[in-house]
């Protein structure tokens, strides 16, 4: 039925739009297929769950004041992840990774595959933190010499943030509101314990915001994300 239906849509674009266009939607078609059973490589090596949409963050547990600034889950896509970490100017096995709206986990489980010394998730949407929990334990059995992942099932603008060499990552986990306040946290935090923070932004809606920070700047600039270091 899947496949009638493909050929039925291909043959009403041909008739409407012509070969061409039948050629170019063809090649999109298989790569999303490619990089969707790409993603789920890791859920399949590791006995995990960390693929899917999630919208209705409330529904999974979401609360307080900043409930409705969250943005829905959507897990890192390995390549993009894995494009990321090449482009740090830093090697990961110096660095703890923090991941702000960690999800169902997958960005901690690469970020420990990618050879980070420590890894600190934090969600505050309840079924999320949950899901990660049980995906870290899984991995873990599996990996038994990987490194500490832990998650903190609490709002980001709330975060202590440790005074480790850090890489914070955020897939636009949050609107304008909550970015600004996690930022004066990690500025705040950064003043007090001068140390090198290097700032992942995947999906950069709000890359203003941290434009404007004067106590980062910007290494990279990707359409995909930006990275930004702090100042010497």
């Amino acid at each position: 039925m899947r496949i009638i239906c493909l050929i039925h849509k291909a043959w009403q674009m041909l008739v409407s739009k012509g070969p061409k266009a039948v050629v170019r939607a063809a090649a999109e078609y298989v790569s999303d297929q490619y990089h969707s059973w790409l993603d789920g490589r890791l859920d399949r090596r590791y006995g995990i769950d960390t693929c899917g949409l999630e919208y209705d963050l409330v529904g999974l547990g979401a609360s307080g004041e900043h409930q409705a600034h969250g943005h829905a889950y959507e897990p890192i896509q390995i390549s993009v992840f894995g494009d990321i970490v090449q482009a740090l100017p830093i090697s990961p096995n110096g660095y703890c990774f923090i991941d702000f709206g960690s999800g169902k986990g997958r960005a901690l489980i690469l970020a420990a595959e990618a050879g980070f010394k420590r890894m600190i998730g934090i969600e505050f949407a309840t079924a999320l933190h949950v899901a990660a929990q049980h995906n870290i334990a899984s991995y873990q059995q599996t990996r038994s010499d990987s490194a500490p992942i832990e998650t903190h099932c609490q709002d980001a603008a709330k975060f202590a943030i440790p005074t480790c060499d850090a890489v914070l990552f955020f897939y636009n986990p949050f609107d304008d509101v909550v970015m600004r306040s996690v930022l004066t946290r990690i500025e705040s935090s950064w003043r007090a314990h001068p140390r090198d923070l290097i700032v992942v932004y995947r999906n950069p809606v709000y890359v203003d915001i941290l434009d404007s920070a004067r106590f980062i700047r910007k290494i990279v600039a990707h359409h995909a994300y930006c990275i930004y270091r702090t100042v010497t």
